[in-house]
Parts: C-alpha cells; sequence; structure tokens
C-alpha cells in the first residue's frame, strides 16, 4: 500500500471526500491514520437544536400500575428532551462528574431522565448528551430542600393522583347495583366508622346524566359528565346505618346498539381512631408530615392546636395556642364564608375564578352556609355550595356561567373534613370535636 500521496475515499454516496493524510501508525489491530477530510463541508447533516430540559424538582412521580393500586411517591427529577425536528436521534446520554454515585439516567427513545438516589443531593448534576447532529453538557443544579408549604402541596397532589388509580374492569349498562364489598379486619372498632364510595364511568355523553340511588329508591346525587366524558364523585355515608349498595342509572336516548360504558369503585373503609376536643369555629384543619411523620393541625378563632397522629389511637398534643375570638357578627360571618371545604384540608385561599362564581351563585340562590373547590377529574377547577336551597357541584372554568355537574341530597362530603393518604380528620360542629379516622380497608371493583 503506498502512503506517500492523496488516499481517495467516498463516504457518502454520490459524493467524494478526500483524505488528505498527515500521518500513519500500525497497530496489532490494524493501521492507524490522520488527516483531514476535504470536502465534507459542503453536505449539512442539521443541527441538535433547542435540548428542551426541566431541572431538578420535587414533584409526584410513578403512575398506576393497572391493578386498581399505584405506585405514585413524592420524588425529584429531571427531564431532558431532544427535538425530534430537524431529523435528530439520540445515541448515548451519560452523567459526568458524580462523585458520590448520587444520580441515575435513564433514557427513553429521545427523551433522558434523571433522578437523585436518595434526594436531595447536594452537588450539581452534569450530563452529557450525544446526538447524530451534535454534543451537548448540561448542568442541573441540586434540587433544594422541601419546605413546609411544598410538602403541603405534594401531600394533596400524591393524595389527588393516587384517587385517580381505578382498575376498569366493570362494565356499565342502563342500570348498575354496586353492592359493600370492603370487609375490614376483624379488630377494626366499627363504633363511628364511616365509607366512602368513589366512582368513575368513562365515555359518556356529555348530554346524559347519571342518578345514584339508594336501597330505599332516594336520590343520592345526579351527576353530568365534562366534555370528555368521565362522571366522577364521591359520596360518604356512616357506617351504622349507611346503604349496603347503591344504584347507578344512565339516563340516555335509547339506543340498542348503545357500547356499555366502563365503571370503576373504590369503596374505602374509615375506622374512627380518636375524638378531640377544640373550641370555636374552625378556620383550618389539615394533615402534614405524610406517612412517616403525620402531624393534625387545628385553627379555630380561639386556639391553635397541632397533634403527633403517627399512633391515631393515641395522638400526642404537640402545641396549643390561644387566639383572640372575633366579636364583631359582620366580620365573623365573612370569615364563615370564607372557610373552603375541599376534602384535602379545611380553609385556604379562594382563587379569582371561585370567587366571581360564587359571586354569580348567591345573586340567585342567596347566603352560603358552606363553600369549597373539591376535585373533580374532568374539570380544571369546581366550586361546591351549600345554600337553604340545597347543596351542589359547579363547573366554574367560565367562572361567569357556571354550570351544575352534580346535585347532591346531603352536604358534601368533603365539608369539615381533611384527609391524607391514610389519615382522614373530620369536625364534629355539635360534639365540638375533631375526629381522627384511620384507613382500615380500600377495595376496588
Amino acid at each position: 500500500m503506498h502512503l506517500g500521496g492523496d488516499l481517495v475515499i467516498q463516504l457518502v454516496p454520490t459524493l467524494n471526500s478526500r483524505f488528505v493524510l498527515e500521518w500513519a501508525h500500525g497497530v496489532p489491530e490494524g493501521l492507524v491514520l490522520s488527516g483531514a477530510v476535504a470536502n465534507l463541508g459542503e453536505l449539512f447533516m442539521g443541527s441538535i437544536g433547542d435540548i428542551s430540559r426541566k431541572p431538578l424538582a420535587w414533584q409526584v412521580l410513578g403512575g398506576c400500575t393497572g391493578n386498581g393500586k399505584n405506585n405514585f411517591r413524592i420524588g425529584n427529577q429531571a427531564k431532558i428532551s431532544v427535538p425530534y425536528t430537524p431529523p435528530a436521534k439520540l445515541i448515548k446520554a451519560r452523567i459526568l462528574s458524580d462523585p458520590q454515585n448520587g444520580y441515575t439516567l435513564t433514557v427513553n427513545d429521545n427523551e433522558i431522565t434523571v433522578t437523585p438516589r436518595n434526594p436531595p443531593v447536594s452537588y450539581p448534576c452534569q450530563v452529557r448528551v450525544i446526538t447524530n447532529r451534535g454534543v451537548r453538557t448540561l448542568t442541573f443544579p441540586p434540587a433544594q430542600p422541601l419546605n413546609d408549604a411544598e410538602s403541603q402541596a405534594l401531600q394533596t397532589g400524591l393524595l389527588g393522583a393516587s384517587l385517580s388509580c381505578y382498575y376498569w374492569e366493570k362494565q356499565f349498562t342502563k342500570i348498575e347495583t354496586i353492592h359493600w364489598l370492603v370487609d375490614p379486619p376483624f379488630h377494626v372498632l366499627r363504633d363511628g366508622a364511616v365509607r366512602q364510595w368513589q366512582i368513575l364511568v368513562k365515555g359518556v355523553d356529555p348530554s346524559n346524566t347519571l342518578t345514584v340511588r339508594a336501597p330505599d329508591g332516594a336520590t343520592v346525587l345526579i351527576g353530568r359528565p365534562s366534555s370528555s366524558g368521565a362522571l366522577h364523585f364521591s359520596l360518604m355515608f356512616a357506617d351504622q346505618g349507611g346503604p349496603q349498595e347503591l344504584t347507578l342509572e344512565l339516563e340516555r336516548p335509547h339506543d340498542a346498539t348503545a357500547e356499555p360504558h366502563e365503571v370503576s369503585v373504590r369503596q374505602t373503609f374509615y375506622s374512627l381512631r380518636a375524638s378531640l376536643p377544640v373550641q370555636g369555629k374552625v378556620r383550618r384543619i389539615e394533615v402534614t408530615g405524610a406517612l412517616r411523620e403525620p402531624h393534625l393541625a387545628v385553627t379555630t378563632d380561639r386556639q391553635t392546636l397541632r397533634w403527633d397522629v403517627r399512633n391515631p389511637l393515641a395522638p400526642q398534643l404537640l402545641e396549643a395556642t390561644t387566639r383572640h375570638a372575633v366579636d364583631e357578627p359582620k366580620e365573623q360571618k365573612e370569615q364563615d364564608e370564607g372557610v373552603l371545604h375541599n376534602g384535602r384540608q379545611l380553609g385556604g385561599a379562594a382563587t379569582p375564578n371561585l370567587t366571581r362564581a360564587l359571586a354569580n351563585l348567591v345573586s340567585r340562590l342567596g347566603h352560603p352556609q358552606a363553600v369549597g373547590n373539591p376535585r373533580v377529574l374532568g374539570f380544571a377547577e369546581t366550586l361546591y355550595l351549600r345554600t337553604a336551597h340545597g347543596a351542589a357541584v359547579y363547573d366554574i372554568s367560565a367562572p361567569d356561567q357556571p354550570q351544575e355537574i352534580h346535585t347532591l341530597s346531603a352536604p358534601g362530603w368533603c365539608e369539615d373534613t381533611a384527609a391524607s393518604l391514610n389519615l382522614m380528620a373530620r369536625h364534629d360542629r355539635a360534639r365540638q370535636t375533631i375526629d381522627l379516622y384511620e384507613v382500615a380497608a380500600r377495595h376496588t371493583v
């Protein structure tokens, strides 16, 4: 082989590039050549483009497993997405400068996920991204520890995500009777227990309605689906004397060819563990601290209380502070109207949409006895309102024209309630206590 001149090589069909040899060296594996390639710049391969990335941040991770359970958790994660246009292919990605092996990296098609092994990791994460259009090195600053407000918001998100896991297994016809199937453990005390039904019907025509009836034929709820066809609602009854079954009647035009809808039901049995005395009008109830160190915080117009509820049978009072009661009737009335009920916590600030929608409804229905913003799948934002005329839930995506989606025959389950993944606190106004419940059993139909 003659190495003294130019070596012509063909790299791309119909395009000859000239390799100008500058250095050659023999190794056991073969010949190593070095030099410039001429005429290669005329072929534009495109560039990598703008790589989108989401920094390391605390969030609700995981998903439904498809069997009525979930693996949701609160964790930390970053995302890198390589653009498809102009066409770019991710060839390899790896973590650089990870002295304590604190980060893991996974690749799915053109998306890269970076996860701290034991968050938060104190040092930044460097990721080398290699594509057929170029190479980038991205640096992610370390995530900061969670504060109390962020932790509470994530706990709320975790609860909402967990409640969205349903097992699609039951075909819903025009009339369906669903029996209570939860069999609580034998050691659970039944006095004072409550039952929660969570029902989701999928693929309902927006013009249809669903009527829920008790065994005696009494109407419990009338529901209307979202524009996407999801009809989701929650009901809660006392265990003693509560219904053993619910009948669902789907009111739709007669059509022999209509497909049956999918329905899922989650039943949760809550056992009463303790009753905690409180004084005054309750302004706020919330359960914080996740599963490991749950705390129950209660604020009234007279006191602020906080309990350690890791053992729900024997809560430990950690803090008790006296507050001054509000004596002016007008001011007290305004505070009563400002307490929001949503089932996750009691209290919190009203959104602009809720305030506008409430003003529209109060002008027609009169003074509110309870106001809330419960989460209803299929709707971006809802308003719960109970007046002397009854209780209902409204879609307030257009706050100047709130649309009624649930008509209730009794106060909604979200009133005076704050729940976490395994605990629930409810204010009993007659007894002036906060009743603390624990999940004893769950069942998904």
